[in-house]
């Protein structure tokens, strides 16, 4: 059974935080993607696109994570945040 991780990704162009509840092993580039998705429909009318390139970056640390490894791969815990820029 696949677990499950929840992250809390910080939305700085938007002043905002949102949680959500993700596959510990799903890869950062498919997070970026749901979380953008997602984005764009709570939000229609903020600025940005998603064809610009947009990357995680570890809170606590600073370093951008590596698009084609999971979370539990990166080390990253549960209820950790994680910047969008």
């Amino acid at each position: 059974m696949n677990e499950k991780m929840s992250i809390n990704i910080e939305i700085p162009g938007i002043n905002t935080t949102h949680n959500f509840l993700v596959p510990s092993d799903m890869s950062v580039s498919k997070i970026t993607v749901l979380v953008l998705q997602t984005l764009m429909e709570e939000y229609p009318d903020a600025q940005g696109s998603k064809n610009e390139n947009h990357m995680l970056i570890q809170e606590s640390t600073g370093k951008a994570l590596v698009q084609n490894c999971g979370l539990k791969q990166l080390g990253i815990v549960n209820g950790e945040t994680l910047l969008l820029v």
